[in-house]
């Protein structure tokens, strides 16, 4: 029967590198962004429906800055994806962000085709709930793992320091 040792074996986790906490970071950054835009999408929506009586006929459609904001949170899909690449989260995250992409590239073809399609005009209004979601998921998981790339930083000094 062999005795138990105490010896402990060091367990070599990697911290992020600069560039890759910089990039799930900004992946963060990207689906607060995501949820601020819905939200002020909402707010120009509504007023965009209700305004349109006051505004008279052959002026701009009251509905866009609603459609300006939804161009301009394309733009931030593709920084999602280039943060994605330089950033290397985990897999949910990269899942969780790739599938916020996905529903972005699919809502500008719903706006597009709703008013031909009222189905499809709904499915714009769902497929923006599925966004925050995802978003919302996207958050989550990359909170979590700057939290636990920062716990093994700690570690990592904390083991130094030890100098085992």
């Amino acid at each position: 029967m062999r005795a138990a040792t105490t010896e402990v074996v060091p367990v070599r986790i990697r911290p992020l590198s600069g560039v890759r906490k910089f990039g799930v970071q900004g992946v963060r950054a990207s689906a607060w962004t995501v949820i601020g835009a819905a939200c002020a999408q909402i707010v120009t929506a509504g007023f965009g429906l209700f305004a349109l009586e006051r505004l008279p006929i052959g002026e701009a459609s009251s509905l866009d800055a609603h459609r300006l904001l939804g161009y301009a949170s394309e733009v931030v899909g593709v920084v999602l994806v280039v943060l994605l690449i330089v950033g290397r989260p985990a897999g949910r995250a990269v899942g969780a962000g790739l599938a916020l992409f996905l529903a972005m590239l699919v809502q500008p073809v719903l706006q597009k085709h709703g008013t031909g399609i009222p189905l499809l005009g709904a499915l714009h209004a769902a497929n923006a709930l599925v966004m925050v979601a995802l978003a919302w998921l996207t958050v989550r998981v990359t909170t979590a793992q700057l939290r636990e790339a920062a716990s093994v930083e700690a570690a990592s000094a904390l083991f130094a320091k030890s100098g085992r």
